[in-house]
Formats: structure tokens, sequence, C-alpha cells
């Protein structure tokens, strides 16, 4: 039987397979100088991309666990916005 932490670890691994090259392909490029936190940026552009894979191209629920990592994604995403809110203040 597979457990959720399995599940969770295969979606991990999937995310930062498929954010390896965005990760490269962005670090080839410099950022812009006024953009502030560009790491925090890509991690919620990554994140949102993996998010729409599970979402749309997923072939099934897998006993509810793909939408377990969608809700953590989403978590993850509230995260990362509130840290870029906290350093405005």
């Amino acid at each position: 039987m597979v457990t959720r932490k399995t599940v969770l670890a295969v979606a991990l691994l999937v995310a930062v397979g498929i954010a390896i090259p965005f990760a490269v392909r962005r670090a080839a490029a410099a950022p812009a100088p006024e953009e502030r936190h560009p790491v925090i940026h890509e991690a919620i552009e990554q994140l949102e991309h993996t998010r729409d894979i599970l979402v749309h191209d997923a072939a099934r629920d897998f006993k509810g666990h793909r939408a377990a990592a969608v809700r953590h994604i989403d978590q993850a995403l509230r995260e990362l916005h509130e840290a870029l809110e906290a350093d405005r203040h």
C-alpha cells in the first residue's frame, strides 16, 4: 500500500524535476535589478506550473493523494505570498 508520505514525496520529486530546467534557464539570465526576492518569485512560478499539471494533466486522483498534494501546493503558495507581503512592511 502506498502511503500518503510516499505520494507526497513523489509529487515533490516530480515538482523539483519539472522545476530544475526552469531554474537553470532562469539562472542563466540575471534577474532585473529592480526585482526583489527573485528566488521566491521563481518558486511561486514553479509551484503554479506544478499545480496546473496536477490539476489538468494527472490521469487520476490516486485515492485523494493528488488532491491533497494540490492543497499542500496551495498552502505553500499562500505562505510565499505572505512572505513577500511581510517584507513590504
